[in-house]
Order: structure tokens, then C-alpha cells, then sequence
């Protein structure tokens, strides 16, 4: 198999790059760097994570290198030399009822030269549970993982070597099963079901809820304020 990779201008949506990646996998998942010069794919399927130089695609020649890795669920650019893996396993309502396994935040390292590109694996950081998804503060460089099971929201700090929680079930509640999340100029989203109804008697078991928690000058767990909620 192969995968198609296309390259558009945005203003006029013409079509600059048009190429074949001959891999026999999916990709999931894409990210830029920051400064737009790499671009990362993932394959949950293929167990793989492969890195491509932007401008040497643009310019017609094919500079990529891929790294094999088991379950690598989401994948974002710390900086543009800093990539972290979350390890783990997709999220299903039916996953807390068993004991899921244990996931890891990767970092991986990439270096852009001349003519190729460099990356190895720098620390991998075990997770204190099962991990269903991840967001990477690029002001600040860290890195927070959902553990939808717990429930509880860990962060790693830069060049740290285990997570710190910062979020738990009494600062969560209704949330009870964390399951996305998301990082914006000043805030931390989290989009999270409700496994039992704790708060209104008319909201059905696993309703989606949408919180947020300001994020500056430092995380506030008093500061949560609901901002969406679905019936679903």
C-alpha cells in the first residue's frame, strides 16, 4: 500500500506537492512543528511514527525518516525539536471496565540537516494509569495526559521524568471520565463524559460535558467553568 500526502496553498487552494509515501499502514494522526518546517505522521495500525522536512517536499525532493512504535495514539510537537508520543490505547466506554494497560509519553527528538533528517528517541515517561489522550502547552512546555479511568489530568514538566497530578476527581466532578483534551492561549478544555449522574437528576448516564480551567498565570483547579454540555 501507499498513502497519498497533498500539499495546498491555502490562498487558492492550488496543489503544489502531490506524492506517494509507500508505507502499508494508516496514518491516524498529523502535526506540524511550530515553525512549519516539519510535519509528523502516526500509525496506530502500522505501529509506526515518521517525520517529513516540509520544505525539502515543497522544493520535490523526499526527505523523511520513520521510527517504529507500538500504540502510538497522538502525537504532538513540544517545539520544533521536541516531539512527544502518547503510547496507549484508543478510548471506548467499555475500556474502564476492565484493566487497561498502562501508557507512556514518548520524546523524540528531531534534527533537520542539510540533507536528511535525525531523530531518536530522548526519555520515555510512564504514565500512572491508562492515558486516553494528551495536549501539549507550547508556552510552556507541558505536556498534560487524560487518565479517563481514575479519573485525573498528570502533567509532565520540561525534561521531567514522572507526571505530577494536577487535576483529581474532586476538582473534575461531574467529570468523571476525561477523554479529550485541549490547550488554548489561557486555557485547559477537557471534554469528558459522566458515568454517573452526580449533580442533576435529569442528566443521563454518560452525557458529554465541554469544562475549562484557566491556564495563566498558573493552573487553577477552583477556576473550572462549564461551557457546553450534550445530552448524548
Amino acid at each position: 500500500g501507499s498513502i497519498k500526502l497533498w500539499v495546498l496553498m491555502t490562498r487558492n487552494h492550488k496543489k503544489l506537492v502531490d506524492t506517494s509515501i509507500s508505507r502499508s499502514a494508516p496514518i491516524d494522526r498529523i502535526a506540524f512543528s511550530p515553525d512549519g518546517k516539519t510535519l509528523s505522521l502516526l500509525s496506530f495500525s502500522g505501529g509506526w511514527v515518521g517525520f517529513v522536512d516540509m520544505d525539502a517536499l515543497v522544493s520535490g525532493r523526499s526527505v523523511m525518516v520513520f521510527a517504529d512504535l507500538s500504540q502510538p495514539l497522538d502525537g504532538q510537537f513540544v517545539d520544533s525539536q521536541n516531539f512527544v508520543v502518547l503510547q496507549s490505547v484508543p478510548y471506548a466506554f467499555s475500556r474502564c471496565e476492565t484493566q487497561p494497560p498502562p501508557s507512556n509519553l514518548v520524546w523524540f527528538t528531531v534534527n533537520r540537516r542539510s540533507a536528511a533528517l535525525e531523530t531518536q528517541i530522548a526519555r520515555s515517561v510512564p504514565v500512572s494509569g491508562y492515558a486516553a489522550a494528551m495536549t501539549v502547552d507550547t508556552v510552556t512546555r507541558r505536556v498534560y495526559a487524560a487518565l479517563s479511568c481514575s479519573p485525573e489530568i498528570v502533567v509532565v514538566e520540561t525534561g521531567a521524568t514522572q507526571t505530577a497530578s494536577v487535576l483529581s476527581a474532586l476538582n473534575l466532578s461531574p467529570c468523571l471520565r476525561p477523554v479529550q483534551l485541549a490547550v488554548g492561549n489561557s486555557d485547559l478544555l477537557l471534554a469528558c463524559s459522566t458515568t454517573v449522574d452526580t449533580t442533576n437528576p435529569q442528566w443521563s448516564p454518560a452525557k458529554l460535558l465541554v469544562q475549562r480551567y484557566a491556564l495563566r498565570p498558573q493552573l487553577n483547579p477552583n477556576s473550572r467553568t462549564l461551557m457546553v454540555d450534550y445530552p448524548w
